[in-house]
């Protein structure tokens, strides 16, 4: 995973999965608004 952020967002990017964005928050609250609970059961399966 690969982080850009600033002084109002943090940004994730999984490059196993092709560059998709995994991760999205509003850095007051650091909650990822990015549903990606289906990557992350598919990882743990493997």
């Amino acid at each position: 995973m690969s982080f850009i952020e600033n002084e109002f967002i943090k940004l994730g990017i999984d490059l196993n999965l092709g560059g998709a964005i995994t991760y999205l928050c509003d850095k007051k609250k650091n909650e990822n608004l990015i549903n990606n609970r289906d990557w992350i059961l598919k990882e743990q399966k493997n």
